[in-house]
C-alpha cells in the first residue's frame, strides 16, 4: 500500500507540474483504466516487485484522474 502512495506522488510531479492540458477526459479515464487493471492484475501476479509495481501504477493511474 505504500508503494501505491508512491506512484500518487509520482503523478502528481509529473502532471502537476503542466500548465495546459489537451484531450483532459481521454487522459482523465485513461488513468482510471490504468488504475484499474492494475487492481485486476494484482489477482495474477504473486511476485513481490511485481506487486509493488502493479500498486504504484494503481497510484499514478488514481492521481492523474484525480488531478484532472
Amino acid at each position: 500500500m505504500a508503494s501505491s502512495g508512491v506512484g500518487a506522488i509520482l503523478g502528481a510531479f509529473v502532471y502537476g507540474a503542466r500548465k495546459h492540458w489537451k484531450h483532459r477526459g481521454l487522459l482523465a479515464y485513461l488513468g482510471a483504466l490504468t488504475s484499474g487493471l492494475a487492481l485486476l492484475l494484482l489477482s495474477i501476479v504473486t511476485w513481490m516487485p511485481g506487486l509493488i509495481m502493479r500498486m504504484m501504477l494503481e497510484g499514478f493511474g488514481i492521481m492523474i484522474f484525480a488531478i484532472i
